[in-house]
């Protein structure tokens, strides 16, 4: 069966069904030692047990508890089969200059059309190495450019017959084509949120509430917590929902001290979170 190369990034195996795709990124971290990262595959198991289940890895991550291990299982083969069926939206495993187990990153469907929500987990022993910062760089520098095209038809017309069927499996978000980058992060992960703003994430300007009168931060009459002390903001904001001032999965503007703008919300489950997001260049 011939390997049909459709960009840098991806590669289909079944080339005549444009399925059981192929991607693969690359990278270095602050140090200029190399990462690689390719397509999930079911011999990532193991590894994905031990990341998911340690504790300080997943403190600030999804349910922030140690995921079971029919739970890890159930969501790699739920990657595992978007590969196989040929969507590009499935999480990639990294590794290091000697194939040992980094992590991963995922950039799967968003709540909206053409959104994909983007998250990653790194081993413990990997962590200040900058290898979070330049594998989310190649996502949404890379990866991000290369699904938007396909998913809009542009540089795959040499396929011929296989054009629309490879433009159709691109469109995996909610059906569409992608257009932009989505992620949330608790205000107290202070590392991951630097890290999105590094890359070029914004705060998210849709659906929000109050984008008229933001809590604002310079007006008098707010006791503001500084937002250097992030534990102290993440409890005044479970005051305001208390007060009934904002409501559950409700996103809401607020203004720092410095004039800079986030976008928050308080989710059913009781965490805070900011929101983010960027556009496809």
């Amino acid at each position: 069966m011939a390997v049909l190369t459709i960009s840098p990034t991806f590669r289909y195996q079944d080339s005549d069904n444009a399925k059981e795709l192929l991607a693969n990124l690359s990278g270095t971290d602050k140090e200029n030692r190399r990462w690689v990262a390719r397509e999930i595959q079911n011999v990532d198991i193991q590894n994905y047990e031990k990341l998911l289940s340690d504790k300080a890895v997943v403190k600030y991550f999804s349910l922030e508890r140690p995921w079971t291990s029919d739970g890890i299982k159930a969501r790699l083969k739920n990657w595992e089969n978007r590969y196989k069926e040929g969507h590009p939206h499935g999480a990639l495993t990294i590794f290091d200059e000697q194939n040992h187990f980094i992590g991963y990153i995922i950039a799967g469907e968003g709540n909206e059309e053409g959104v994909s929500e983007v998250a990653y987990v790194l081993s413990h022993e990997y962590w200040n190495r900058g290898i979070g910062q330049s594998a989310l760089s190649k996502i949404v520098d890379d990866w991000g450019t290369e699904v938007r095209k396909i998913g809009l038809g542009k540089g795959i017309e040499k396929l011929g017959k296989q054009h629309q069927m490879v433009e159709k499996r691109f469109q995996c978000f909610k059906k569409k084509a992608l257009k932009q980058f989505y992620a949330s992060v608790r205000p107290i992960n202070i590392p991951s949120w630097h890290i999105l703003e590094k890359v070029g994430f914004t705060y998210a300007k849709s659906a929000v509430e109050n984008a008229d009168d933001p809590i604002d931060f310079n007006i008098k009459g707010f006791d503001l917590p500084s937002l250097d002390h992030y534990s102290q903001l993440e409890s005044f904001i479970e005051e305001l929902y208390k007060k009934q001032e904002i409501k559950v999965d409700k996103r809401y503007f607020m203004i720092n001290d410095n004039d800079k703008i986030y976008t928050f919300n308080r989710m059913s489950d009781g965490k805070i979170r900011f929101h983010y997001e960027k556009e496809i260049c």
